[in-house]
């Protein structure tokens, strides 16, 4: 019995995380699109700042220097992040799958399915 409460309670314990990642595509879509402007713009101002490097004198070599570093930083950490974003959803759907096989596994039982919005679906 004791097993079945583990069980029942890591499913618990993974249906919360699941649930504190949003499932909508569209949410996802929007923050891949926000990811990728913050890209472009971070790619844009490394450009720029490499375009006045060239044409800086020495005097604002330095200053023009660190610009497009920080520039450099801002595109790293953007792609970081949607990078993250991408692996956690992996992450989560394929720990959900494989729970979701250990009970089916140990109870001899199909694997519940749930809905596009978290929600289990009513047992048939």
């Amino acid at each position: 019995m004791s097993g079945f409460a583990e069980l029942t309670e890591r499913l618990a314990a993974l249906d919360i995380d699941i649930a504190s990642v949003p499932d909508d595509p569209a949410i996802f879509a929007e923050r891949r699109r926000v990811l990728l402007d913050d890209i472009a713009s971070a790619e844009a101002a490394v450009a720029s700042a490499l375009e006045a490097l060239a044409r800086a004198p020495r005097a604002a070599h330095r200053q023009t220097q660190e610009a497009a570093r920080a520039a450099l930083d801002a595109l790293s950490e953007a792609r970081e992040i949607r990078g993250r974003d991408e692996e956690r959803v992996i992450a989560a759907a394929s720990r959900k799958t494989e729970l979701a096989a250990q009970a089916a596994e140990r109870f001899e039982s199909p694997p519940r399915r749930r809905a596009r919005d978290g929600r289990a679906r009513a047992r048939r």
